[in-house]
């Protein structure tokens, strides 16, 4: 043989151990993928061929709050199990007739369609009445078992912030916004029977259940009990609008709840009390709460001295007041001669500093910007309109209480927050995704914050806020914001303070929709929200 030849062959070996090399690093990597890499899911498939699925409740994340209370997640629901249906026709007519009365017709017929099974669950969760009387009738074939079930959104808190989900996806709210991270494919809650080969399962081993939860999780700044002291407040009182609680030194969302409450069941687009809005979100005319943006203007810019006088030209006016005055009464014409001083332009550009005309991003869709002026070409009536929170400024309740809270942080405005982070549970650990806030700016001076707040008191002590008093001392401003041209069409009501006085820790704006006042119909519900909170221990 020629060495050419050889050489020919030598090649020819070599690239069958190449090729085999390959193949066999193939099948391989292909084992060591099944086995470390697809593991869990073909240990569910192995899993689900040797169940018998009676129950399966497709679950989602939970909403803790602030302190790790759920909000809104899973809990315990009772079904019923009737078991050994196939093997006796009689008993299972007498069945179906002892419990029509309790469970109705829906569950006779699928009773019906269900008789052949060895174990049956009716898939409806049952009250605690219905638990009792079936339990009286002392069935041997009937069982009462539990399950883990989504809790039920439509009775809890935060519906508009939480919005509206069913198994499957979220709709609105945070649902919506997290949808991603609250559904899991294999997050169910399941009840079953080990079965053979050939789907009969295995006598004496009875039913299994088993709960895999969602490892994921959203914590918010919320407080539990601060959001269920304000509903429960407004459900009282039956006025539409909203409340906003923030903390007073890093601006995050204590509470924030809206009414009319939505009954997703019943509820239509066409309702005119439009339930669906999120009034803590959107955007009306602030009314007289737009002065605190005059007022920071001139102080800050010095066109204003905190001591000087203006003369109140209105009908029945206060005659020579005080700055201090002109905002404790809420002194239409004095305010309207300052925005002539001041220059629409200036009072924008703080109104923006502020954060007004700007969204929050906490995460809700449908959230409004809120609107301001340009304040270009505004003629002396418009200007005055504007002084009074009217003319085209639209501002969200967020909005005002993120305002007032850089007034009572020292002239320091922290975003609003809704959400601190996300959960992730293993095992017995919950790691904490903290989502970065955005960093806080100065918008005035510590002096003029230190000023306003100082006014803002007067407006509670003497002026138009009285009925906001509290024991630990407020401050705050009272707003009264027309709706449109008719004057037959009731006012808007606000009311947006703090307290305590010394050292704020709550920030927060009651808005009335159509309330007709704000010292008589906001400033009282303040004070009733905020007696209860004070009282809760950290």
């Amino acid at each position: 043989m020629s060495d050419c030849e050889r050489e020919k062959n030598y090649r020819r070996i070599l690239i069958l151990f190449g090729m085999v090399f390959l193949i066999f690093s193939g099948f391989l990597v292909r084992l060591i993928i099944i086995q470390l890499v697809d593991y869990p899911s073909y240990s569910h498939l192995a899993a689900n061929q040797r169940q018998g699925l009676l129950l399966k409740n497709t679950l989602r994340g939970d909403f803790f709050d602030r302190h790790g209370k759920i909000i809104r997640g899973s809990e315990k629901a009772w079904y019923l199990l009737i078991e050994k249906l196939n093997l006796n026709s009689v008993r299972s007519e007498k069945i179906s007739h002892e419990l029509k009365p309790i469970l109705g017709n829906q569950f006779v017929t699928a009773l019906s369609q269900n008789r052949e099974q060895s174990f049956w669950i009716y898939p409806e969760p049952l009250n605690e009445l219905q638990i009792k009387q079936i339990l009286t009738l002392h069935q041997p074939e009937c069982k009462i078992l539990a399950n883990s079930i989504r809790r039920d959104q439509h009775q809890g808190i935060a519906q508009h912030l939480l919005g509206f989900a069913d198994q499957e996806r979220g709709f609105s709210g945070l649902e919506y916004f997290f949808q991603s991270r609250l559904r899991s494919q294999d997050n169910s809650g399941l009840v079953f029977t080990l079965n053979d080969g050939k789907q009969h399962f295995f006598p004496g081993l009875g039913i299994r259940a088993q709960n895999a939860f969602n490892s994921h999780g959203v914590i918010l700044t919320i407080d539990r009990r601060i959001q269920q002291i304000v509903e429960q407040i407004m459900d009282a009182h039956q006025i539409p609008g909203a409340i906003v609680i923030l903390d007073a030194k890093n601006g995050q969302i204590l509470a924030m709840s809206s009414r009319p409450m939505v009954d997703f069941f019943v509820e239509t687009s066409s309702n005119q009390d439009h339930p669906f809005i999120n009034r803590a979100i959107s955007a009306y005319h602030p009314g007289s709460i737009f002065k605190l943006v005059s007022l920071s203007a001139g102080l800050d810019s010095g066109i204003l001295n905190p001591k000087e006088y203006f003369y109140d030209t209105s009908q029945g006016g206060q005659g020579f007041v005080s700055l201090t005055e002109a905002l404790a009464y809420s002194c239409n014409s004095v305010f309207i001669q300052i925005a002539m001083r001041l220059q629409p332009k200036l009072i924008l550009e703080y109104a923006d500093r502020f954060g007004l005309g700007q969204l929050c991003n906490i995460g809700l869709p449908n959230e409004s910007w809120g609107k301001l002026p340009s304040g270009i070409g505004l003629s002396d009536g418009e200007i005055a309109n504007l002084a009074l929170g009217q003319q085209d400024v639209y501002t969200t309740p967020l909005q005002i209480a993120s305002m007032v809270q850089t007034i009572a942080n020292g002239g320091i405005r922290c975003t609003p927050r809704l959400v601190l982070g996300t959960s992730d549970s293993k095992g017995a650990v919950t790691v904490i995704n903290q989502i970065t806030p955005v960093p806080s700016v100065r918008v005035i001076t510590e002096a003029t914050a230190q000023t306003i707040k100082d006014m803002m008191a007067a407006v509670v002590t003497y002026g138009t806020g009285m009925a906001a008093q509290l024991q630990e001392g407020t401050a705050g401003k009272t707003g009264t914001a027309q709706v449109d041209d008719d004057p037959k069409t009731p006012s808007h009501a606000w009311f947006a303070g703090f307290t305590p006085l010394k050292v704020p820790k709550f920030i927060t704006v009651v808005f009335c929709e159509q309330g007709l006042s704000g010292a008589e119909t906001a400033a009282p519900i303040f004070k009733e929200v905020m007696e209860k909170v004070t009282r809760i221990g950290d």
